[in-house]
């Protein structure tokens, strides 16, 4: 069909190989086709988990995506189709997951907004995407802190000495005191403060 690109071959997991411009534009367009169809507040590509779906980009949806993909290459004879759609899904779930990061990384972390003009159809999502994501980071702040408490205190209770002189102390400290039980009951000598040894009298 005229327009279309057409794929001689395809590798092991079904993406377009050959020719080599077939390869290049079909993850192209993939990206661009997953980017203008599905909404940036879509969280997640799939799911298993029943209460998540509403979350998730539907089957049906999927199948659209691949049917606007199909309509701009030509398969030859022989090529799986299952497959090569198997590929194409992947590749638009990595360029969705790749686009929503940058949005994140570019503009929600820094406080700015995009250009309108360049992302028309990120801009009726644009608050929505960016509350949910500031409530997302707002819990892994809070854990961080948590952590980074916990190992502080847990460094101030070892001391400068840490973990490993802390335990080779805490036995030391523990055989003189044996030693110094013994030594009263028996009546036989004094511990050397220095070393933790027994002194004869």
């Amino acid at each position: 069909m005229e327009g279309r690109q057409v794929v001689t071959e395809v590798d092991a997991e079904g993406c377009p190989s050959a020719p080599e411009d077939a390869s290049t534009k079909f993850v192209n367009q993939c990206g661009v086709i997953v980017r203008a169809r599905i909404p940036i507040t879509t969280r997640l590509w799939k799911t298993t988990k029943p209460e998540e779906q509403q979350h998730a980009v539907p089957a049906h949806q999927k199948e659209m995506l691949w049917a606007e993909l199909k309509d701009m290459f030509t398969l030859s004879e022989g090529v799986d189709q299952e497959l090569v759609k198997k590929c194409a899904l992947r590749k638009m779930a990595l360029a969705f997951a790749t686009f929503k990061k940058k949005l994140y990384t570019n503009y929600i972390k820094k406080d700015k907004e995009p250009n309108w003009d360049d992302l028309p159809q990120v801009k009726p999502y644009w608050e929505e995407f960016k509350q949910y994501k500031l409530s997302e980071e707002a819990p892994k702040k809070s854990e961080q802190a948590k952590v980074n408490a916990a190992n502080k205190k847990y460094n101030h209770h070892l001391g400068a000495a840490g973990y490993k002189k802390s335990v080779k102390n805490g036995r030391r400290w523990s055989r003189t005191l044996w030693i110094e039980a013994s030594s009263r009951r028996l009546g036989i000598g004094r511990i050397d403060p220095s070393g933790g040894y027994l002194l004869m009298a």
